[in-house]
């Protein structure tokens, strides 16, 4: 298995930043890891929307850039 267990290096340089951060700490805990039921499920719409912003535009610069 690779050194970072599957997570690219960008993935872990976030968490490594994450963790860095004043006031983060990691705990012990006897219930597990715990989330809210249906988390950031409501941004989900939000983040199609810019993901789609984001190709257009990416798509966009590469048109403008090789039709001269």
């Amino acid at each position: 298995m690779p050194p970072l267990r599957g997570a690219s290096p960008e993935e872990v340089a976030v968490i490594a930043r994450w963790l860095a951060r004043p006031g983060v700490r990691i705990v012990r805990t006897s219930e597990g890891y715990h989330e809210p039921c249906h988390g950031a499920a409501r941004w989900l719409a939000w983040a199609e929307r810019a993901d789609a912003a984001a190709h257009a535009r990416y798509a966009e610069d590469e048109y403008l850039q090789h039709s001269g």
